[in-house]
């Protein structure tokens, strides 16, 4: 099909992101990446660490292993926004997709009296999701003026 049906899929003309964008997604992609690789290699650690975890139940060595796959993948969406400008929209539109489903369940338990130690939620899942968020936004908004 020709290219110029899909114009969002096969154009490689992208504004090249802005050297403060680009380190804000490579900040995403270390965080993301550490946490994903933290909870991998380490679950019982991870679990043991961060602050409300330990409150949503019994560890379990695969769902957390599983989640941190997760994270490396959202990473590894981050990173190749950071560097390849024609893929950054849809890549960060997918990560935030992730970050903020994920915002949303806390956010329901936090209503029905299940929620975690309220700055473990705000940095550690709130926040990401909406910076997340808007960085797609952003790209999206930029990308229609290419």
């Amino acid at each position: 099909m020709p290219a110029e049906q899909f114009p969002d899929q096969t154009r490689r003309d992208s504004p090249a992101p802005t050297a403060p964008w680009r380190s804000g997604l490579l900040i995403f992609t270390v965080l993301l990446g550490v946490n994903g690789l933290w909870m991998l290699l380490a679950p019982s650690h991870w679990y043991a660490s961060v602050p409300g975890v330990s409150d949503t139940g019994p560890l379990n060595l695969h769902f957390v292993r599983d989640i941190g796959l997760t994270y490396l993948t959202l990473a590894l969406a981050f990173a190749l926004a950071a560097s390849r400008p024609w893929a950054a929209a849809t890549a960060i539109t997918i990560a935030a997709a992730w970050l903020t489903g994920h915002a949303l369940l806390h956010a329901i338990e936090a209503v029905t009296g299940h929620g975690g130690p309220w700055r473990t939620e705000l940095f550690g899942i709130y926040l990401p999701a909406a910076l997340a968020v808007f960085a797609a936004w952003r790209r999206h908004h930029n990308e229609g003026r290419a």
